[in-house]
């Protein structure tokens, strides 16, 4: 008898981002590939020093267009260091947005956080250990029973001597502390 197996397999996939990497001739674009973020993130930051040469333009084309590529170019570097996955670049800037606009330490019900200060506390704790059918109330209020003598026998025995109190078999690392701590008072 075969019996019909059935094979899953699994790949592992990468999303690559879309780049421009090449101008339609087939010639490289200087410093690319860039990715089509990289490439509306430079667009908006042409057109943003473009319109805003007036204030830190010199009039000197030497050092202005030097300025205003370094400032594209940045933009750009920027942008293609942020991971996009599939989300919309006009949800980045808002979350970037919040980010640089929201307090260090966060808020809470729309009002910033303010963290208190350190300090310390006591308390006691009591546990009612598995396996024990005496509450916590109880437990306190019961005396300790004297321990009962070891029997006394009259033959000879080559077996070690034990103690005629042994501690109980721990399960847990707690319990086990607990009946350490048990055993040496």
């Amino acid at each position: 008898m075969s019996e019909d197996l059935e094979v899953a397999r699994f790949y592992r996939t990468t999303k690559y981002p879309k780049v421009m990497g090449r101008f339609y001739d087939g010639t490289k674009i200087p410093g690319g590939p860039y990715t089509m973020t990289q490439g509306v993130v430079g667009a908006v930051a042409l057109f943003i020093a473009l319109q805003t040469s007036a204030p830190w333009a010199r009039g000197n084309i030497i050092i202005d267009l030097p300025l205003g590529i370094a400032f594209v170019w940045g933009a750009a570097w920027v942008a293609g260091r942020i991971r996009v996955g599939n989300r919309n670049p006009a949800v980045l800037l808002v979350g970037l947005f919040k980010a640089t606009t929201s307090p260090g330490q966060g808020q809470y019900n729309d009002l910033p956080y303010r963290a208190k200060s350190p300090h310390q506390v006591r308390g006691r704790v009591i546990t009612d250990l598995p396996g024990s059918h005496v509450g916590p109330a109880t437990r306190r209020a019961k005396q300790p029973e004297p321990e009962q003598p070891a029997p006394v026998s009259t033959k000879p025995s080559t077996a070690p001597q034990t103690s005629a109190v042994e501690a109980p078999r721990a399960v847990s690392a707690v319990e086990r502390l607990l009946a350490q701590s048990n055993s040496n008072s």
